[in-house]
């Protein structure tokens, strides 16, 4: 047990012991890349994000804005406009990302921006470029379909576009949705085909949906859209229409927007519906979530005989917000809990391959253009956003988080987009939202990151040295200490001895003898008494240094009487001890007696008449004791020689015991000797004026 004790007392045990949780929650605060916000900005501006236009390497930045018509500017790496296009329309409906794209695979990005007049959508087309010098000014203008306004605002949204070569023609076309919101329509699926300058619509649909994936499902190289809607009841007049919004649907549209295969509706009220096909996987997964009763269900369908069967609800419960609905199309089978904060992954065969938990509370995900891989692990990275205006990057292939930033305006409303640009070492993060704010945030690496265990390993070494070195300190001050306080207690037994001489003993023991002679046995006895005392107080306090005053004034009365015994008539005491003086007190032990010896021995007895010595204690800020008698006088006493009761040898002591009480314990006593010599009328003696801290 003691030795177990020693190694946990040892220092670099300490050390390693403090070092170990500080290390690890100090390394699991520091992440691989960090973020800082550069510009934060309220903006009119419906769109800015970083984008190569031209795929030439270099980030341009994209701004629409209204002039009062509608424009688009392209600025260079070094802000000069590089061109401004001119839209047709009045104001912006357009989607908040994907607004460019390369349809043809000619490394130059085609431009796509949603407008309308009055009640009329546009699609403006611009093929930027027809070669690296020129732009190309012309863009095709088409007339999407018309709206309904209510309260002067357009009851009309154009969600996410997705692009897929349907004809197989080497040039992707556009697909997207327009949904009115309280009104009957615009409720349909689009296909612009930018080539031929041609827009295909779906039949009107009474339900409200999103574009959940575009894949090939049926397994016959041409790929089908999938829609996920929702029950929201906006409007009563869908029951007209085919999929009314009185419950949520599983949709699927072949190249031509008509409805394939049976439709498969969710059983749950105030539902959301999303369907996506998982990688090789023969089956769709299906999910529908609700606040209305805060439910979700998970379930595959097959596609059999032409139609979407549903399956049993799957063991994915709970599992509540695919990330593809999240607006990051570009990372696969990954979905959140956002009520437990864990992600979940499938593999290709739809099981569940891994899920890891966050500590934020993540609310959503932040809409991205381009996809990141930060990290270097070959797998793009995601933003998120926290119910505590944090955006988190998270590495969802590593199951960590890669960077945090506190604080941020968020918004209360509207769609974030997320835009990167790499510059040297470091990124630039466009944080636009639509007409409110724009934030730029600078992502960089950490380098206290790849130093961390580092960092960890010296603090640990620093601290095991600082720790000896303490150890070391305190144990070298105490072996100082011992030997100060072992010379201390030399020097107070050698004061006893000096003060306490066997002249005295003797002395005393005669007069008591003397006593019992002449049969004055009380007297004896009381005598006795207070010799008795006087030794044991001797006795039991020989291995301190310090004992209360009370003690002190009790030996030093005991003494006196002694003394008296002794010189008879001859010596006179009194100890005078004011009512304000703490007796408790503690003082260096034997410190008064050695002064009323001293004034004994060396000032009253060598008067024939004798004398009186005075002992009066006072305590204001510090403790005053006052050993006064009217002996011989100091002059007078140095010329006594060879007085064979003094060893000459108690101030000597007296000074080497401050001086070490003032080394060890900080006890700094302050003397001052008097001669109360008078020449007028003869008087002699000494004053000694002692002034002790109150410990």
């Amino acid at each position: 047990m003691s030795k177990l004790k020693k190694i946990f007392l040892h220092p670099v045990t300490i050390a390693f012991l403090i070092i170990l949780p500080a290390g690890l929650i100090w390394q699991n605060s520091i992440m691989p890349l960090k973020m800082e916000i550069i510009k934060d900005v309220s903006t009119k501006r419906y769109l800015e994000l970083f984008d190569d236009t031209d795929t030439d390497g270099d980030i341009e930045l994209l701004e629409f804005w209204s002039k009062p018509s509608l424009y688009f500017v392209v600025e260079n790496s070094n802000e000069s406009i590089k061109y401004s296009i001119s839209v047709h329309g009045t104001e912006y409906i357009g989607q908040n990302r994907n607004v460019l794209h390369d349809c043809n695979g000619d490394d130059y990005k085609e431009l796509f921006v949603f407008t309308y007049i009055k009640d009329t959508i546009f699609l403006n087309t611009f093929s930027l470029y027809n070669d690296k010098q020129k732009v190309v000014d012309s863009h095709a203008v088409t007339i999407v379909d018309r709206f309904n306004i209510l309260n002067e605002l357009p009851d009309c949204r154009i969600n996410q576009i997705w692009f897929n070569d349907f004809n197989n023609d080497g040039f992707d076309e556009a697909i997207f949705t327009a949904m009115a919101g309280f009104t009957v329509s615009p409720r349909r699926i689009y296909i612009y085909d930018i080539k031929n300058d041609s827009l295909k619509k779906s039949l009107d649909l009474g339900c409200k949906g999103k574009i959940t994936d575009i894949c090939d499902i049926d397994n016959d190289d041409i790929d089908e859209i999938l829609l996920g809607t929702g029950d929201v009841n906006n409007c009563s007049d869908t029951c007209k229409l085919p999929f009314p919004d009185t419950c949520a649907y599983f949709l699927a549209f072949d190249e031509n927007l008509k409805t394939k295969y049976q439709t498969v509706r969710s059983d749950l009220n105030r539902a959301f519906a999303s369907i996506i096909k998982l990688d090789k996987s023969s089956n769709l997964l299906a999910w529908a979530y609700s606040s209305y009763p805060n439910s979700t269900t998970y379930s595959t369908i097959e596609i059999k005989n032409d139609s979407m069967i549903i399956g049993e609800p799957s063991f994915y419960e709970k599992f509540i917000i695919p990330v593809q609905d999240m607006g990051l199309k570009d990372v696969k089978n990954i979905f959140l809990n956002g009520d437990e904060n864990m992600f979940l992954s499938f593999d290709e065969d739809n099981k569940l391959t891994e899920s890891f938990e966050l500590k934020y509370d993540i609310m959503h995900g932040l809409l991205q253009n381009r996809y990141y891989d930060f990290d270097n692990d070959n797998y793009n990275d995601a933003f998120f956003t926290t119910r505590s205006n944090q955006i988190i990057l998270i590495s969802l292939a590593d199951k960590k988080t890669l960077a945090v930033i506190e604080d941020v305006n968020l918004g209360n409303d509207g769609e974030r987009l997320i835009s990167v640009k790499p510059v040297d070492d470091y990124w630039i993060i466009n944080l636009h939202l639509y007409f409110s704010k724009n934030t730029l945030i600078k992502l960089s690496k950490n380098h206290l990151y790849k130093w961390r265990w580092g960092i960890v390993f010296a603090a640990f070494i620093i601290l095991s040295l600082v720790f000896i070195g303490i150890d070391m300190f305190f144990k070298y001050r105490l072996k100082k200490s011992l030997e100060i306080r072992h010379k201390l207690q030399e020097l107070q037994l050698l004061n006893t001895k000096s003060q306490i001489s066997p002249h005295f003993l003797f002395n005393a023991l005669n007069s008591i003898s003397s006593l019992i002679y002449k049969e004055d046995k009380e007297k004896a006895y009381d005598f006795i008494t207070r010799f008795s005392k006087l030794h044991r107080s001797l006795l039991e306090n020989s291995d301190q240094v310090f004992i209360s005053l009370h003690d002190e004034l009790e030996f030093l009365e005991n003494y006196l009487v002694l003394q008296k015994l002794r010189y008879k008539e001859r010596l006179e005491y009194e100890i005078l001890c004011n009512e304000n003086v703490n007796t408790q007190i503690n003082v260096p032990k034997m410190l008064i007696q050695g002064y009323v010896e001293n004034a004994i021995k060396h000032g009253i007895s060598a008067r024939n008449e004798g004398g009186k010595v005075s002992i009066i204690v006072n305590q204001n800020n510090n403790l005053q004791i006052i050993i006064e008698d009217n002996g011989i006088g100091m002059h007078a006493a140095s010329k006594v020689k060879n007085r064979v009761d003094s060893t000459g040898k108690g101030l000597r002591i007296n000074r080497q015991i401050f001086d070490l009480l003032e080394d060890l314990y900080k006890y700094k006593v302050k003397l001052s000797i008097e001669n109360l010599n008078n020449i007028d009328t003869g008087e002699t003696g000494t004053r000694i004026i002692l002034e002790l801290p109150v410990k």
